[in-house]
């Protein structure tokens, strides 16, 4: 599957798909804000995805994107991570 097709799937999955770069910055390519409310066109996605050096997918957050929230373990995630899961099995064992 091509970058173009996966960024054409977030966007019919009504997450809101944006371009970033690829050199491991994660810097969005241009300004995401506009999309916060919109999503891009097939016609935004086209050149973003579909050229010969496609830019990385980025997807914002929040309501525009189905109320999707991320957690980022990036920093220290060996030890972070398995904590974290932890603490989120004990609290869902303790609900039921």
């Amino acid at each position: 599957m091509d970058i173009l097709h996966t960024a054409q799937q977030y966007n019919k999955q009504r997450y809101s798909v944006i371009p970033i770069a690829t050199d491991g910055t994660k810097q969005p390519i241009g300004s995401w804000k506009p999309y916060q409310t919109r999503q891009a066109t097939e016609h935004e996605l086209q050149p973003w995805f579909g050229s010969q050096q496609p830019c990385g997918i980025g997807i914002v957050c929040g309501p525009i994107s189905s109320n999707l929230v991320v957690i980022d373990f990036d920093h220290q995630a060996e030890q972070t991570y398995p904590q974290w899961l932890a603490q989120v099995q004990l609290q869902l064992t303790d609900v039921s």
